[in-house]
């Protein structure tokens, strides 16, 4: 980095038309970070979010999540974590009681986990009648960004290949000559 920050440098000043010296910037010791200190996870994606309150708010939608291959399409750890204690839960009960998720959450070391499930539990449900259509949109979404992903990820591997290599594994993919 500082062979490459000098030589920046230079070529400012030949673009410049200058041969003094600009103060170079000596960078202090790196910040000690605590490893003591709690993780603060990014926050999950909204659709997300919204998934979650909706399941933990109807619980008889959960093996229907499941069936779906819904836990697939998550990304954020936390709500797959949540979700994924609350399906055991059900499965296992055959209902769901908040007070017991967020035990189980609080069991496993999931402080931040348990904290979102109680604001959530004690929200009021935006959902109502609703549940069942806002279910089928927002797994419908979550299954759209998974194949928005999946087409960006390869476009990227393709654009990693000469193109003589893309068009002819295009040409593979599509049937042509």
């Amino acid at each position: 980095l500082d062979v490459l920050e000098g030589q920046a440098q230079r070529w400012l000043r030949e673009a410049r038309g200058s041969t003094h010296a600009s103060p170079t910037y000596e960078p202090g010791p790196a910040p000690q970070q605590d490893v003591n200190a709690p993780h603060r996870a990014q926050p999950a994606p909204r659709r997300e979010r919204e998934l979650m309150k909706l399941l933990l708010h109807h619980p008889d939608l959960l093996p229907f999540w499941d069936a779906r291959g819904g836990p697939e399409t998550l990304t954020h750890p936390g709500v797959a974590r949540v979700l994924d204690f609350a399906s055991q839960l059900f499965v296992r009960e055959g209902s769901l009681e908040g007070l017991e998720l967020m035990q189980a959450l609080g069991e496993s070391g999931l402080s931040a986990a348990r904290r979102v499930v109680g604001e959530i539990l004690s929200a009021e449900d935006i959902y109502g009648d609703r549940a069942e259509r806002a279910f089928v949109d927002l797994a419908d979404a979550l299954r759209a960004q998974v194949v928005k992903r999946q087409r960006a990820s390869e476009r990227a591997r393709l654009a990693g290949k000469p193109v003589a290599e893309q068009l002819a594994e295009l040409r593979a993919r599509s049937g042509t000559k």
